[in-house]
């Protein structure tokens, strides 16, 4: 059967777009998909959806309410680079890996949901998340990032890195001078 598909850049800087509703019958978002989509403010992603792919929602900067269905097996990077409304993020159950730049620039994201299965944090995945406060990693976590992971958070205080982890990259947490707790 044939599936229904969002391609590359369908929807890119559609600037009045303020709300997406996808249905359970779309299989596929390309990437680019609604990046520059300046006025989206909310976007609830339908059950068929298991990869959301690279830049995804790249630059959404009035994205603030996400609803990521349990059924999505992967994140691409920068799926939601520069999505600065952005507050709250909980990561569904199947995901082992927050992409490189997944998060970055995300200044308004206070706090993020990382479900028990996360192995790697890639490089970038979460630089300059300046309202970023407290991460607690799980402890199926072994590696974080090869390069600048947090740099930026300004905010951070509080960090819980699991004696799982065997690889902490370069530059981590340049930049975090809230940091008091590790």
């Amino acid at each position: 059967s044939e599936q229904a598909e969002i391609s590359y850049g369908t929807f890119k800087n559609c600037v009045s777009l303020e709300e997406i509703n996808l249905a359970d019958t779309i299989k596929t978002i390309s990437s680019y998909a609604f990046s520059g989509c300046t006025s989206l403010d909310k976007a609830i992603i339908g059950t068929g959806i298991k990869i959301l792919n690279p830049s995804t929602f790249y630059g959404c900067k009035s994205l603030n309410q996400i609803n990521l269905p349990q059924e999505i097996t992967t994140i691409e990077g920068g799926a939601f680079e520069r999505c600065s409304a952005l507050r709250e993020v909980t990561i569904p159950n199947k995901i082992t890996k927050i992409a490189s730049s997944t998060f970055a620039n995300c200044g308004s994201l206070v706090s993020i949901f990382l479900p028990r299965n996360i192995s790697t944090i890639e490089s970038y995945a979460f630089e300059y998340c300046t309202s970023l406060t407290e991460l607690v990693l799980p402890d199926s976590l072994k590696s974080i990032g090869n390069y600048r992971c947090f740099r930026g958070c300004s905010a951070l205080r509080s960090l819980t890195i699991p004696s799982s982890v065997t690889t902490l990259g370069s530059g981590l947490f340049d930049g975090c001078v809230g940091l008091s707790n590790i």
